[in-house]
């Protein structure tokens, strides 16, 4: 009797989850479509908030998993983009646009913490568009690089993901902006290139070469500003985990790898090698 009066409360349970979820997607869409209308807008502000709103809940890991998959996929990158067409900086959102850079620049990392890579994409998104604002003013900073000498006791240590050393990981010569720098020694600080390092070196399921490569595009992105000493410690680290992902590889994902993308994972490691003095 007990297993009987069980099995409806389970389906009622099971029920009332699945309207539970369908409301949130419901929920979700709603808002979503706001934020791609207000970024259209005139007056951004209230767009920009929204969609940092939905970023931290990412960060908080509040959202169910397939509506995580598709704001990280399909809707922020998007968003990212429009905001960008749409000069939302030159508006009176400019603060707003940078407090939602920081903060999905914080729940990429997050998400990679929780083994989840697909919004790195959106984080180079953002050290991109800090670039090009740098770029449109042309604000030379007079500032020099002051670490061009590789250290050699940090480049003989193993690279620890929770050790990655203080201070500014990228460096201040002419050419790397204030934004742009700002971005990345964020992203450096909130733990996002030592977590790529760490989901390369035990990936909870066998990583496809486009996973490989895309986990690659903030190092790509900075490889050129890195501080020497960051370089050689990534450098060495990447070489070993991404050679291991590579051979790893099951032959039906290696079948279908694209030799350019296999090619262009390797070129990104021996460039950060060179950055930082390591010898190929």
């Amino acid at each position: 009797r007990a297993q009987r009066c069980a099995r409806p409360s389970r389906a009622l349970a099971a029920g009332a989850r699945a309207m539970t979820e369908g409301a949130m997607r419901d929920d979700m869409s709603r808002v979503l479509v706001e934020i791609e209308q207000g970024l259209k807008s005139v007056h951004p502000l209230g767009a920009v908030q929204q969609l940092q709103a939905v970023v931290m809940e990412m960060h908080h890991d509040r959202l169910s998993p397939e509506l995580t998959a598709f704001v990280v996929e399909e809707a922020l990158p998007k968003f990212l983009f429009t905001a960008h067409k749409h000069r939302v900086h030159d508006t009176g959102a400019s603060g707003a646009m940078d407090d939602l850079a920081r903060a999905v620049l914080e729940a990429c990392c997050s998400l990679l913490r929780r083994g989840q890579p697909g919004m790195v994409q959106s984080a180079c998104q953002v050290m991109l568009e800090a670039m090009h604002r740098d770029q449109e003013e042309d604000d030379p900073t007079g500032e020099v690089d002051t670490d061009e000498s590789s250290d050699e006791s940090v480049v003989a240590e193993e690279f620890d993901p929770n050790d990655e050393g203080p201070g500014d990981i990228v460096s201040g010569f002419a050419g790397s902006g204030p934004r742009f720098r700002r971005a990345v020694n964020a992203f450096h600080a909130f733990g996002g290139f030592a977590a790529i390092v760490a989901l390369l070196q035990r990936p909870p399921q066998p990583l496809p070469a486009g996973a490989v490569r895309m986990l690659l595009r903030p190092f790509a992105l900075c490889r050129e500003q890195f501080k020497r000493r960051f370089a050689a410690r990534f450098a060495l680290a990447l070489r070993r985990h991404v050679r291991a992902r590579l051979l790893e590889m099951p032959d039906a994902l290696l079948k279908n790898a694209d030799r350019a993308v296999v090619d262009e994972a390797l070129h990104v490691v021996r460039e950060v090698g060179q950055r930082g003095d390591i010898p190929p």
